[in-house]
């Protein structure tokens, strides 16, 4: 996969904590059943990393474990897909995001699809969302309330938790 990255709230906390409380949270947190498994599929890279962050913050803040992959492509974020169990993914890839969900909902029908739109271009999300196509949309620029309603939202419908 090109440029993809796996976070986990864990592993950023790795520079602040000792060793051996770090490799005992890793173990005990990583991977459970009760994992969100999220991907981000962006194709700008600063605003991948700061998504992926916040979402990681939220779900501190939330108490939702998380667990996100960073796509930098339509054709890696499709292949996150097929390699991993994925519970949503958010997107966005310009005037190609719609056939990015459309794909992706015919591989993955189970996992939430959430476009990341601004505000001139949040219109243009709602027909596909009652066409239930996408579950929602993401405003840009999102705060950690967004995210962490966000998650909580995710949480009630994958059951998770």
């Amino acid at each position: 996969m090109d440029c993809n990255v796996v976070m986990t709230l864990p592993l950023l906390l790795y520079h602040f904590i000792p060793l051996h409380v770090f490799v005992f949270v890793l173990e005990s947190t990583s991977g459970g059943m009760n994992t969100m498994n999220i991907l981000v599929a962006v194709s700008d890279p600063e605003t991948r990393e700061s998504l992926m962050e916040a979402l990681l913050l939220a779900g501190g803040a939330a108490h939702v474990e998380v667990s996100i992959v960073g796509a930098s492509s339509p054709s890696a974020g499709h292949e996150a897909l097929r390699d991993r169990p994925t519970d949503a993914v958010i997107a966005d890839f310009g005037d190609t995001s719609i056939g990015f969900f459309a794909e992706a909902r015919s591989t993955t029908p189970d996992t939430a699809r959430i476009i990341l739109v601004t505000n001139e271009t949040a219109r243009d999300a709602v027909p596909h969302i009652q066409a239930g196509l996408l579950l929602r949309y993401l405003r840009r620029p999102w705060d950690s309330a967004d995210c962490g309603n966000l998650l909580l939202q995710l949480q009630r419908i994958c059951a998770k938790g």
